[in-house]
């Protein structure tokens, strides 16, 4: 019995792991591609030429997916790595999303007092709410099926 359960711990934290990697990966893939000037994509244009791809995948291109998507794959991404770290239940997966959506929201503040790069955008919160609350639906599913 206790095989099983440390059986089940490992592999959630791996899936939350590997979910957070790949979010993660997927909203810098996001903003290497359709924001060339950001400095994501200027550090991978010195490691391969993305001009070609980007290209190609000009068709995709719209608001949406180049300014606020990559901020819900973010902010899912973060929710996901301290699930990873922390294995917690529901209530601590609710706390978790919550601390990660005010750090959203800490960003967006500091980009409209430009303390840092970037565009604060009320949008961009929305987005971190949504990642937020996603990850919560997800915590409180895995809950169900234990």
């Amino acid at each position: 019995m206790i095989i099983i359960i440390m059986g089940d711990i490992i592999m959630s934290k791996r899936i939350y792991f590997l979910l957070s990697v790949i979010f993660l990966t997927l909203g810098a893939l996001i903003y290497a591609l359709y924001r060339p000037s950001s400095q994501i994509a200027v550090f991978c244009d010195k490691i391969i030429a993305l001009n070609s791809l980007r290209q190609a995948l000009v068709v995709f291109e719209n608001d949406f997916i180049k300014f606020y998507l990559p901020d819900f794959l973010w902010g899912i991404s973060l929710c996901f790595s301290l699930f990873a770290v922390f294995q917690p239940s529901l209530k601590g997966a609710i706390i978790i999303s919550v601390v990660s959506v005010f750090c959203g929201i800490c960003w967006e503040i500091l980009q409209w007092t430009s303390l840092v790069g970037g565009t604060g955008d009320v949008l961009d919160i929305m987005m971190y709410f949504a990642a937020g609350a996603l990850a919560v639906l997800i915590s409180l599913k895995k809950e169900k099926e234990k």
